[in-house]
């Protein structure tokens, strides 16, 4: 390779010589286009056959096979994605293509969680749902779709990038990667698993568009930034300030500025695609309960920092004597050494400026977003207006993923050039060795013990199974704090196991007849119901407000007669439930749900910016079989065939058989039983015969005033418990002293003790803040349970004399 060709391509697009209807030519490859960012691999060249896509999706099935067993294990997420396909599906069936209110949730009360949370992963669903597959199949189906998405997605941005066996390596990588085990499996968040898969999709369409601007790159680029948009509100949030900042940094070059104004319609497009979804959900936010996700109630980001060892140091084996012993999230140790790897190379090989700046790029998206998740960051965090809405800054390594994943591709970069039998061999053997050790990386996240729970079996997938489960976990509506509610209801009444009138779905009427007064003769037919409508044949003797179990939303429009009349909340006992005044006589008298103006505003936005996406496929596609300008590729290329990738499929399934299957051992362990190995500190410590306190995790002695002492205290259930409990830790002056600081878990964590499983140990954590006007000096830190149900009444500890309900585990030193 000459010294030219080092510094990167020089010359100009060549015109193609093929007249309009001659077959394609991939013996002939156009030259790079100027400044095209694309680095010379060195080896032989190669036709664009030669880069099989489907195969590239056989390795990442040996990821899929825990997905083949029956059922739906327990997750902290699924049960939440199963039943809102479910939902989705019975308004579908109504007619109602996209609904905005889920009329059978919070017990038959219904709510507008599909106008707040992203719809396209209960879409995906409810499509796979239709071949036939029942709907937990349909989950399951739909998590493997999006893990195969994922690794498609890397694929196309690296090879784009470095090369055909830098996309492969980049696919292996991307696919196995702790983050989207962890969404698959631990969490079941199939939301956040299709946004990690689109995130490399939307960076490759906008890297063609920037050098082909055309109608047909535009419209990839835009739809495919719009199903961002619709998969996951946070991911899409924050990764649209990463595309904007990539947007920029491709059109840095000056052959590429001309393609700027392409980019910025792209990004406008997109958003213009999904208007109908984020522009009432922000809009209409201060119609819901969304602060219930913020401190106190909700999650506070300050708690869920990851330090950089768990970032960058590989997995741990878990122990299966510990309820939900899971892994942590962390970018993967493989990944990581591929990233050192590629970055060596690149040092090495000295690319292009156009490449120079795109891998500086991945880069700092890999490090300013692994940043963002350590406590470093918290002073960064303090400034965003709504960085307490993301809760777990884990989220941000989901984008410094795609900066590893991207660099590390480059590790293809130190393969033999030439044409020998080195140069052919050697693909798949790092292929090869990259997917093994992938795989056992992975060990531990395959192997972390199916934490059932009674909250959790609940029958077939169902609303009633759904209403069912909001009674037995308190989760409304499948939202983690009810943060989804309108404001107006303070208060949703929630009927026991085994009453007489709980629904199993619907309820046959939605009309409250108890709240009729007897002296207005009202009677009241009937007429016609869906989930977002009502229709009555009504009479009375003299004016009556209508009173019905439905949760007030602004969207919720009443019609006596075909004339609209106006709708309320009804206050009493703090319900929030809908209710409007009908004048005495004969009507007929209906209730609808209906689009808000911003909905309105939204869906037209969408719908115009659904025409513009028409007509700039119709232009790509009568330009067709003109000339297009051909997209750079790199140069030279070892041979990587579809039998390489069947290679890899085999050694990573085989691999699984020998090394996680038949040496599970490697992965995991037990405790002894009344033990919690992981505990930093071991006792045993019985309350009241009902619940013992193995062990406890005490980082720190000493803290300075406004700082959180990390307290993790682990407990295991001594017989069937039909309570549920809190725990606490304190700062107290001395043992008997009324506490100077104190947190609350277990019940704060909604960690339910009454469904607790005597066979296992359960995690505790609490964040104890030292006041900030605290005193320096000594204080003893003392911890123990109370009984929720009973007044908050402490629990006694067996045989300690004096009889006291807390254990003293220490003393912290507050420094001045």
């Amino acid at each position: 390779m000459s010294p030219k060709n080092r510094q990167g391509p020089t010359h100009q697009p060549v015109q193609a010589t093929l007249q309009p209807g001659e077959p394609s030519a991939t013996a002939v490859r156009p030259a790079p286009v100027a400044g095209s960012a694309v680095l010379d691999t060195g080896a032989p060249a190669v036709r664009s056959r030669q880069a099989p896509f489907l195969p590239v999706l056989l390795p990442p099935l040996a990821l899929l096979t825990p997905l083949l067993a029956p059922g739906l294990r327990a997750t902290s997420d699924g049960l939440y994605h199963l039943f809102r396909a479910v939902q989705l599906e019975a308004c579908l069936a109504e007619g109602t293509f996209y609904p905005r209110w889920a009329p059978d949730f919070v017990q038959g009360l219904g709510y507008p969680i599909f106008n707040f949370y992203a719809p396209l992963g209960n879409y995906l669903q409810a499509l796979v749902h239709v071949v036939g597959l029942d709907a937990v199949d349909s989950l399951k189906t739909a998590l493997a779709l999006a893990t195969v998405l994922a690794a498609a997605g890397a694929f196309l941005l690296a090879r784009d990038l470095l090369g055909l066996n830098a996309g492969l390596l980049a696919a292996l990588a991307y696919a196995y990667s702790p983050l989207a085990f962890l969404q698959a499996y631990q969490r079941a968040d199939l939301a956040e698993l299709l946004a990690l898969a689109l995130l490399p999709w939307v960076f490759w369409a906008l890297r063609r568009l920037s050098l082909a601007p055309g109608p047909g790159g535009l419209a990839l680029a835009s739809g495919l930034y719009a199903l961002l948009a619709l998969s996951h509100n946070l991911t899409a949030f924050y990764g649209s300030s990463a595309l904007a900042a990539y947007c920029a940094v491709l059109v840095l070059p000056g052959e590429r500025r001309r393609a700027a104004p392409y980019l910025l319609a792209a990004l406008a497009l997109g958003l213009a695609l999904s208007a109908f979804f984020w522009l009432p959900a922000l809009g209409e936010r201060q119609w819901v309960q969304i602060q219930n996700l913020l401190p106190p109630i909700g999650a506070d980001y300050r708690d869920y920092f990851l330090p950089w060892q768990q970032i960058f140091l590989p997995q741990l084996p878990v122990d299966l004597h510990e309820n939900a012993a899971l892994p942590d999230h962390r970018l993967g140790i493989v990944q990581l050494v591929l990233l050192a790897a590629g970055l060596l190379a690149l040092a090495k090989r000295r690319p292009p400026t156009g490449a120079s700046l795109e891998m500086a790029f991945f880069g700092a998206l890999a490090a300013v977003f692994a940043f963002l998740s350590t406590s470093a960051s918290a002073f960064v965090w303090q400034a965003l207006p709504f960085g307490g809405l993301v809760q777990f800054p884990w989220r941000f390594l989901d984008l410094a993923n795609v900066g590893v994943v991207a660099l590390g591709g480059a590790t293809a970069l130190w393969l033999p050039r030439g044409g020998g039998r080195p140069a052919r061999l050697a693909p798949p053997v790092l292929l090869s060795a990259t997917a093994l050790a992938l795989l056992l990386s992975l060990g531990p996240y395959f192997y972390f013990p199916d934490f059932s729970r009674p909250e959790q079996r609940v029958g077939d997938a169902s609303l009633g199974s759904a209403l069912a489960y909001e009674r037995w976990s308190g989760s409304l509506g499948t939202s983690w704090r009810s943060e989804f509610l309108p404001i107006w209801a303070k208060w949703v009444p929630v009927e026991k196991e085994g009453s007489s009138n709980l629904p199993d779905g619907r309820p046959a009427e939605r009309l409250d007849r108890t709240m009729l007064p007897e002296d207005a003769q009202v009677r009241a037919d009937l007429l016609a119901q869906k989930g977002d409508y009502e229709a009555y044949r009504l009479s009375a003797a003299k004016d009556v407000s209508l009173l019905f179990r439905l949760l007030y939303y602004p969207a919720w429009h009443a019609y006596v007669d075909g004339r609209e009349t106006p709708v309320t909340h009804f206050d009493g006992y703090d319900l929030g439930w809908v209710t409007f005044t009908v004048p005495a006589g004969d009507h007929v008298v209906e209730l609808r749900f209906e689009q808000t103006p911003l909905a309105q505003a939204g869906d037209y936005l969408s719908v115009m910016a659904a025409i513009v996406l028409a007509l700039l496929l119709a232009a790509a596609w009568a330009a067709r079989r003109q000339r297009r300008p051909a997209l750079p590729t790199p140069e030279r290329e070892s041979h990587t065939g579809a039998w390489s990738l069947a290679l890899v499929a085999v050694v990573l399934f085989a691999g699984k058989l020998a090394f996680l299957d038949g040496q599970a051992d490697w992965f995991r362990y037990t405790s002894p039983t009344n033990t919690a190995h992981p505990a930093q500190n071991q006792l045993f410590v019985s309350f009241e015969g009902r619940i013992a306190a193995l062990g406890y995790d005490l980082p720190a002695r000493q803290a300075r005033p406004g700082e959180t002492l990390n307290v993790r205290l682990y407990w295991q259930p001594q017989a069937s418990l039909g309570a549920d409990y809190g725990s606490y830790v304190a700062l107290v002056t001395q043992p008997g002293a009324a506490p100077v600081a104190r947190a609350e878990g277990l019940r704060a964590n909604n960690m339910l003790t009454r469904l607790w499983q005597s066979d296992r140990f359960y995690k505790d954590e609490l964040k104890l803040r030292v006041p900030p006007d605290l005193a320096p000096g000594q204080y003893q830190i003392i911890f123990g349970l109370f009984d929720t149900g009973g007044g908050n009444r402490q629990l006694a500890v067996d045989g300690a004399a004096p009889a006291r309900g807390y254990v003293q585990i220490g003393a912290l030193t507050v420094a001045p």
